[in-house]
């Protein structure tokens, strides 16, 4: 355990406590256990003696102590910038001690590109989180597939980097489609963890809906994993972040995020915060979303989810689904602007993909993808495609 980040943790949570730091310029996730916990109680108000009693007596004098050291406020130190510093060499260097003793014991499926992810991450902090541009590897940002057809092919799979914001009306599918998209990664990818958050199911419901649309003989894979527990936006990124081998992270969904009442500020930050993980752990993050009471029917576009348009600016793709023989207004049906309504058919629309969809039969741009549906199975494997051309 490197006791220099335990150490600084200590002292900077001393100087918060004798307020000659602000607690609001320093991220508690950067300190290790349990100062970081204080730190979260401080910026929630915590007095002295409450923080005493929830940590105790001998932890918070032994953090003022620390901090008298401490001379001028530390004036020529960066404190946040250098927790960072180090919080990120602890992690990525346990990272690879796991790895390497995989290697060691002749493991071949350790994965090779996450310790070369590591180790750039660990050069990039030695400088402070700068890195000169001709050291870094030119490379697109890939997608991969899924093990579900129509996905694949109409969609060309998922972003390997970045979140999938996928929206829809209450009772449209959004779990089921969860569902379905876990199993099929989980199978193709069975040396990769596949975990997902169900903040509205409870655990046994989704163990249902996963059999519901699978079926029962269908063996689950053990690289599934579920959280049921209550969690916010920073909480899951703290797990997700020291997950060993993850390969697709699902939230079932924003709003569950959200302590207290929901509003657009505290929905921005969840949409940035999932994004800003996707991004450092280089993941897909799927993260489901309901649409605003501004959404009437028809097809439902990307600027109708619910509470923020912080959305449309921070998600790597946005899919959105649709029923139209559940769809009672017909704004878009006279405008001859809806697709097929066919009994037991629904669709999956790709509005947006950063760097475009793959061009099929000369439809590039936005689509849909009709497959068969159920309410209780949920969404086929392979379809027909539409361009949502004029549509956006």
């Amino acid at each position: 355990m490197p006791q220099k980040w335990l150490n600084n943790s200590e002292l900077v949570t001393g100087l918060v406590l004798e307020r000659r730091l602000k607690a609001e310029l320093l991220d508690e996730q950067t300190f290790y256990p349990p100062y970081c916990d204080v730190i979260s109680d401080i910026k929630a108000g915590k007095s002295i003696e409450e923080l005493q009693i929830r940590h105790s007596f001998a932890l918070i004098q032994a953090s003022i102590s620390a901090s008298e050291h401490v001379n001028g406020l530390g004036d020529k130190t960066d404190w946040p910038l250098l927790l960072q510093k180090l919080s990120s060499q602890y992690i990525v260097g346990e990272m690879l001690t796991k790895k390497g003793k995989k290697m060691m014991e002749g493991n071949s499926d350790v994965d090779i590109s996450a310790i070369r992810d590591s180790l750039t991450r660990l050069h990039d902090n030695e400088k402070i989180g700068l890195v000169q541009l001709k050291d870094i590897k030119p490379r697109k940002i890939k997608l991969i597939e899924t093990g579900w057809e129509s996905i694949d092919k109409f969609f060309g799979g998922i972003t390997k980097t970045g979140v999938l914001e996928v929206c829809g009306s209450p009772s449209v599918g959004k779990s089921t489609l969860a569902a379905k998209l876990c199993g099929k990664f989980a199978k193709k990818y069975p040396n990769k963890k596949v975990v997902f958050f169900t903040l509205e199911m409870i655990d046994e419901e989704l163990a249902q809906r996963y059999v519901e649309v699978f079926g029962c003989e269908d063996e689950i894979p053990t690289n599934i994993f579920i959280d049921a527990r209550r969690h916010n936006v920073r909480e899951i990124v703290s797990i997700v972040s020291g997950i060993e081998d993850i390969g697709l992270v699902i939230i079932d969904y924003a709003e569950k995020m959200i302590e207290g009442e929901t509003t657009e500020p505290k929905m921005a930050e969840v949409f940035k915060e999932t994004a800003f993980c996707a991004k450092q752990l280089k993941i897909p993050l799927v993260l489901l979303a309901g649409f605003s009471r501004t959404y009437q029917g028809g097809l439902p576009r990307p600027y109708h989810v619910r509470y923020t348009g912080m959305a449309e600016a921070e998600v790597w793709s946005c899919w959105a689904l649709y029923n139209p023989c559940n769809d009672h207004f017909q704004e878009d049906k006279i405008a001859n602007k809806t697709l097929p309504a066919i009994e037991g058919k629904a669709y999956i629309l790709g509005w947006k993909q950063r760097g475009g969809f793959p061009v099929i039969h000369g439809i590039g741009g936005p689509r849909a993808i009709q497959v068969d549906f159920d309410g209780l199975t949920g969404w086929g494997d392979s379809g027909t495609m539409y361009a949502l051309k004029g549509y956006s």
